[in-house]
Order: structure tokens, then sequence, then C-alpha cells
């Protein structure tokens, strides 16, 4: 009966952990007009499609939110933003959204210099031999709940299971 009980209290703990963990805040991301962007407090409105990326330099990476882009209408019907950050500058952002057609009311893409945001995400990690491991990520958040995450050395590329959570989570 003990074992049972300390069960119990062992899984309501991580239960409020990790309730408790999705509700943080994260610094802010910078959009491509100079306004500063709270993922969390944004998803409290309009469900979120965070995605830290590695820069414009990474060719998988662009693909990635080409792929977001060719997905545009059903974003928009499903009420969806996506705001993809890097450490990339504001300036080389607006190349990048001019480059791609990105539509801004569906698509952000953003600043992160220093990686703060990263950092907060845990895809920007300070190693301890003093080098840096940078890791691609991508989180739904809806009304401050984060409905899914991946982390991975590699850029999240099923677009398609994306949509339909986002579906199944607002219909």
């Amino acid at each position: 009966m003990r074992f049972v009980i300390g069960l119990i209290i062992s899984l309501t703990l991580c239960v409020a952990a990790e309730a408790q963990q999705r509700l943080t805040s994260l610094p802010p991301v910078v959009d491509t007009a100079g306004r500063s962007i709270d993922v969390i407090a944004l998803s409290d409105s309009i469900p979120v499609v965070a995605i830290r990326f590695l820069g414009a330099m990474c060719t998988h990476c662009m693909q990635q939110l080409a792929l977001f882009q060719e997905h545009t209408e059903q974003l928009r019907s499903l009420k969806t933003v996506v705001v993809a950050f890097s450490d990339n500058e504001v300036e080389k952002c607006r190349e990048v959204t001019q480059q791609y057609a990105f539509s801004n009311d569906v698509f952000l893409l953003c600043s992160d210099t220093g990686n703060t945001c990263s950092k907060a995400l845990g895809t920007t990690i300070a190693e301890r031999n003093g080098s840096v491991t940078e890791l691609h990520g991508i989180r739904i958040v809806i009304k401050r709940d984060v409905v899914f995450e991946h982390y991975s050395t590699t850029p999240y590329m099923d677009v398609q299971n994306i949509l339909a959570i986002l579906s199944r989570r607002t219909h």
C-alpha cells in the first residue's frame, strides 16, 4: 500500500513539474519589423509553431521553413502562426523573408541574437568543455501549453504531422 501511495505522489509531482515547465515564458525574439515577440504570450490568442533553426546558412533549415511556407493556406485556416528564429540579425531575417516570400500574417522570421530564447528552450547548450551544441527545435504552443516538441541535430520535416496535431487541437 505504501508503494502505491508513493507512486501516486511521485506521478503527481512529475505532472506538476511538467505543467509548471510548460507555462514559463521565453525571452522575446525580434521580428522583421523590429517588434519584440513573446512566443508564449502570443500563444494565448493564437496557436504558435515555434521553430528554432540554425540560420539562413543552413540549407536543411531553409528547406524546413520552405515546407512550412508551402502550407501557408492550411496554417491560415488553422489560425496558426509560425515563429521561426535563429541568431541571424533582423536585417538578414528581412532578406530571407523577402527571398522566400514568407507571408507575415502566418510566418514570422525572427532574430534571437545571443541565442537567449534558444538557450531557454535548451537548443543552444554550453558544454562543460567550452564547446556549444546547437540543436534544431520545434514546439507547438497553444494557450501556453506545449502540445508537441521535438529537438534534434536535424530539422523536423514532417509538416503533415504538425498540421494534423494543430487540426486536432484547434477544432
